[in-house]
């Protein structure tokens, strides 16, 4: 009779699995429908993996201050299907859904199934809501670290020190993404020396041992991008370009981007955090339930795993946290790295309440107040998915409105013949991909340069300002574009970089196309 039971009750997960599979496919989709144009940052790292697929070589003809394993991977998307921002925002869905499936293995290691099936549904809902890029470098460094923390535990567990040694390497590979993930990796380390004193009850002598065979497996993939890069040429470039520059962004960024990071944290919580209760309630319960967590546990006798487990996730949310604020700048998509952790939470949270609802002794006030709260979080994601359906029409009816930069890219096409070198104040990528152009410079975050005559004097400033002063001079773009927004600070702008005596003596205005204003070097057409 038991074996029946159980033999009816698999096609009944089955089924609640692919009705899950399903309805959160069409959630995503309807909340983040894929565009036809892509983001800034997207469309930079476009830029470089489109000339990466024509010959270029990474951070010495083309580079951004990422690690190489983005530009691989778009380049790679647009090697299989050519330019297409449709195909980048459905890859950004495909590294949620593999996000996902990898929280649900982490919070069931955990907690069990049931806390591990609600911190996926809780990272997928939430994983939708930051506004700003989607395809970045937040969401693909997390794919690699989430199975890090995973290879890492199970070989804590089973004392293999080749899964130790894996996970140090997956979290290598997230670095190779962003180096913000320096932090998720400081946990982990921390993780393998705290389990092995703290849980498996080893010497100091073990745990340093594990540590180093952590930190050896994370200089693999490092030592491995050294030798590919030597064999190119082009290792001084790679690690200039990747861990010197971002050093750099760390230290002078603010001054650089001339932000006020006390005043850019205070709007980030206003708009993202607050907008966003999904979000933060569910990692605060979560947070709070870490105490129940140790309560229950010394009642279970089991008080050390109980409270390394708590120590593990508080510790990763502070960590996580810290990368957030690393470079003193606060965007919507930096909450991607705080994402897994604050799903586990969630996904705990959701334990403890049903686990609440089903016992007897709870009262129908208790229950209805539970009810309320879940219906007040479903009503918080309302204001979003209205826009999101306005979008879709848009996507669907092709009446989504071009932006500024599109246009004038659409206009410099039919002018400008394709490779020909174009410079644009107030950058954006969309105007180098819609003409087919290229930047006359081998930087592509151009971001920096509208702050470079306007920020205090900084060793960061005067970095860029060399870069920029080098290849202007040798290589006088073709055409120069001014955004409208710039032109108070264009005099000023040119002065610092040597430009406005080549502006004037060389250059013709053409025309002003949706914001910007249109020369061209001695004139004339191409």
């Amino acid at each position: 009779m038991q074996n029946n039971t159980v033999t009816a009750s698999i096609p009944r997960r089955k089924v609640w699995l692919v009705v899950w599979i399903v309805l959160m496919f069409v959630l995503l989709v309807g909340l983040r429908p894929p565009s036809v144009h892509l983001d800034y940052d997207v469309g930079i790292w476009t830029l470089c993996a489109r000339d990466m697929n024509q010959g270029g070589l990474l951070y010495e003809d083309i580079w951004d201050h990422k690690g190489p394993l983005v530009f691989m991977l778009y380049s790679v998307v647009y090697r299989l299907v050519g330019y297409s921002p449709v195909a980048i925002n459905c890859l950004g869905i495909l590294l949620l859904a593999v996000l996902a499936v990898e929280v649900f293995f982490l919070t069931r290691m955990l907690f069990g199934r049931f806390a591990g099936a609600a911190a996926a549904t809780f990272l997928l809902l939430a994983g939708v809501f930051p506004s700003g890029q989607f395809v970045g470098p937040e969401l693909m460094m997390e794919v690699w670290m989430v199975p890090a923390f995973i290879a890492a535990l199970v070989g804590l567990r089973r004392r293999q020190t080749s899964l130790i040694l894996l996970s140090g390497m997956l979290a290598g590979m997230a670095f190779q993404v962003h180096g913000v993930v320096g932090m998720d990796i400081a946990v982990l380390v921390l993780v393998v020396a705290a389990y092995t004193i703290w849980v498996a009850r080893e010497s100091l002598r073990q745990a340093v041992g594990l540590v180093l065979v952590t930190v050896g497996g994370l200089l693999i993939p490092f030592a491995g991008f050294c030798l590919y890069f030597h064999r190119l040429g082009a290792l001084p470039d790679y690690f200039n370009r990747w861990i010197v520059d971002n050093l750099m962004v760390v230290k002078y960024g603010e001054v650089a981007y001339g932000f006020d990071s006390a005043h850019a944290l205070v709007l980030f919580i206003r708009d993202e955090i607050v907008a966003n209760p999904v979000f933060w309630l569910a990692a605060f319960t979560g947070a709070m339930l870490m105490i129940v967590l140790i309560a229950r546990g010394h009642e279970e006798g089991q008080g050390s795993q109980r409270r390394w487990e708590a120590g593990f996730l508080i510790m990763w949310l502070l960590f996580a946290a810290g990368g957030i604020a690393l470079s003193g700048r606060y965007y919507p998509h930096y909450l991607m790295q705080a994402l897994p952790v604050a799903a586990i939470m969630a996904g705990l949270a959701a334990k403890h309440t049903h686990q609440l609802l089903r016992r007897p002794e709870t009262s129908n006030y208790a229950r209805s107040l539970l009810l309320a709260a879940g219906v007040m979080l479903l009503l918080s994601m309302l204001p979003r998915i209205g826009p999101a359906l306005q979008k879709w029409r848009g996507v669907l009816g092709g009446a989504t409105v071009q932006r500024p930069a599109a246009i004038a890219g659409e206009w410099l096409s039919h002018r400008a013949a394709p490779g020909a070198t174009v410079f644009v104040w107030k950058f954006h990528p969309l105007i180098y991909l819609k003409s087919q152009t290229r930047p006359v410079n081998r930087f592509y975050s151009y971001q920096y340069f509208d702050q470079i005559s306007l920020a205090p004097p900084s060793k960061f400033r005067s970095h860029l300002s060399s870069i920029w002063r080098e290849d202007l001079r040798a290589n006088p773009p073709e055409y120069l574009l001014i955004g409208r927004q710039a032109v108070l600070d264009t005099k000023k702008a040119m002065l610092a970089l040597g430009m406005e005596q080549l502006l004037s003596e060389s250059y013709v205005e053409l025309a002003e196309v949706a914001g910007y204003r249109i020369y061209q070097r001695g004139g004339g057409s191409s």
